[in-house]
């Protein structure tokens, strides 16, 4: 799993096994699985998690930003609807003022 050190100071840390880790300010490195817990208590953040999140949120702001534009030409087609609707009606109210005037 890959991580990152966030942080603006070096992580350096040794295990109860012997493993050291060393991570420069904004590093990211792949780790062996045997090394992700004590990497996680240590302060490092796994990415593959920060992308998994990522990438649901970017999903949802889609979806969100879909309703929103089928909301919109939902809105714009009834606008437009109820234009015609008032221009036929003044047509019709016209012509037949048009027609009592002729008699």
């Amino acid at each position: 799993m890959r991580f990152k050190n966030f942080r603006t100071t070096p992580i350096r840390a040794c295990s109860n096994e012997g493993h050291s880790i060393y991570f420069k300010p904004f590093e990211e490195m792949e780790l062996p699985q045997h090394l992700e817990l004590f990497a996680i208590e240590k302060g490092l953040v796994p990415l593959d998690d920060v992308e998994a999140i990522a990438a649901r949120e970017a999903e949802q702001a889609a979806a969100e930003q879909a309703a929103a534009d089928e909301a919109a030409k939902e809105s714009a087609a009834a606008k437009r609807a109820r234009t015609i609707a008032l221009k036929k009606a003044a047509e019709a109210d016209a012509s037949a003022s048009v027609d009592e005037s002729a008699e």
